[in-house]
């Protein structure tokens, strides 16, 4: 039983692996095209006007690169298809045979590719390009596989949905709910939404307002952003910056570097290392397997840590709270010497050296009774691992 198993497991793999090298295989109404783009061509073209009053645009496209983009005058339409055939005549013949099917009504217009069914072997290859001049008002709603996709300029919602190809999104002024996979999504001057790639990376810049985004294996990079950041990645790295609103990272597998973020941090992650500077807001960082290094300008920072290292850098005035516990690694404090916190410290199994005073935690006593609101406050634990506190110079 076992040995089945591993033999279907490994056929899987093969038959995966030749899909992905060798060429797209697209089910396309129940039936099976596979393109090797072997042959002579043939090529078609055609085009139109859009109405002007177009509110809902939608696409549904493969095999060839989608444009949509907002109209320099006239709303219109082109498009090109190129056919792989064996003979000319028979490459001729697809270009005939092969639709791009519009359907234009008050409020909604619409573009859906059209191949022969069943499929043939003597079609060997289709390039379906695309390009829609829309205006500018209209919500985009666009399908396409196995091509590149172009969104620029519209500022009605914008919804995409790509598989194996690069998605572009630019200058958007709606809401953005979008998706690709085995090729990276890059987004810049979008207002905000949600943007998610299962096997390539998630570049957004600019973002107007709130953004989620959602990465599989592939990593996410994020700057300047107006309002709320999401991230969620398993196996990419997460770089973000310059995020005005609160920031909430699930990391996973993954290194997170976060720099000049103005809301409240909070960022989870397993086996990668947590590095940041430039943190103003509150910070809530955890992690289990790997390092936590943050510089910090803010008021409250909570670190737990298991198995990795956590160094923290304080130097901000406006410092109020600072509670770190690690184990099986060291824990080393700086900080500056225009601060004078007081520090309590406990390990277990470690030892402790500081440059500044420390208070031993001891059950029962509360070494903050009667503390002065201004004071910083710093809760200190590590097992297993050293504690070790430096004075540095103001600014260092």
């Amino acid at each position: 039983m076992r040995q089945t198993v591993c033999g279907l497991l490994i056929v899987l793999f093969l038959v995966t692996m030749v899909l992905l090298r060798w060429g797209p295989v697209l089910w396309w109404g129940g039936s099976q095209y596979s393109f090797d783009r072997q042959g002579v061509t043939a090529t078609a073209h055609r085009d139109g006007d859009i109405l002007a009053d177009a509110e809902n645009v939608e696409v549904d496209n493969a095999y060839g690169k989608v444009r949509v983009e907002v109209a320099d005058g006239t709303p219109g339409w082109s498009w090109d298809l190129t056919c792989w055939a064996k003979t000319v005549q028979t490459a001729e013949h697809f270009t005939q045979q092969i639709e791009m099917r519009v359907d234009q009504q008050p409020g909604r217009s619409s573009w859906r590719l059209v191949l022969p069914n069943p499929p043939t072997p003597e079609l060997r290859g289709v390039d379906s390009k695309l390009t829609l001049r829309v205006p500018a008002s209209a919500k985009v709603n666009v399908r396409n596989r196995y091509a590149d996709t172009e969104i620029a300029g519209v500022q009605g919602e914008t919804r995409a949905r790509c598989e194996y190809g690069k998605l572009l999104l630019e200058g958007l002024g709606g809401i953005v709910d979008a998706e690709t996979s085995y090729a990276p999504l890059n987004a810049q001057r979008i207002r905000g939404g949600r943007l998610a790639n299962t096997h390539n990376s998630i570049t957004a810049t600019d973002v107007g307002g709130d953004l989620e985004a959602r990465a599989m294996y592939g990593e996410v990079n994020v700057h300047r952003v107006a309002g709320n950041l999401k991230v969620n990645s398993r196996y990419g790295k997460v770089t973000v910056s310059k995020i005005a609103g609160p920031l909430e990272i699930e990391a996973h597998f993954a290194d997170v570097q976060l720099d000049e973020i103005d809301g409240n941090s909070r960022v989870r992650t397993r086996h990668g290392k947590i590095s940041g500077q430039h943190l103003r807001g509150n910070v809530d960082a955890r992690n289990e397997y790997n390092t936590i290094d943050l510089d910090v300008n803010c008021a409250e920072v909570v670190c737990h840590n298991q198995h990795g290292k956590i160094e923290l850098h304080l130097a901000d005035p406006k410092l109020r709270l600072v509670r770190a516990e690690t184990a099986f690694a060291d824990l080393e404090l700086s900080v500056s010497e225009s601060l004078s916190p007081k520090i309590e410290a406990q390990s277990r199994n470690g030892s402790i050296k500081s440059e500044l005073p420390v208070y031993a935690m001891e059950t029962g006593t509360d070494n903050f009774q009667g503390l002065d609101a201004g004071v910083p406050r710093v809760t200190l634990k590590n097992e297993h691992g050293s504690i070790r506190i430096r004075k540095t110079a103001q600014g260092g």
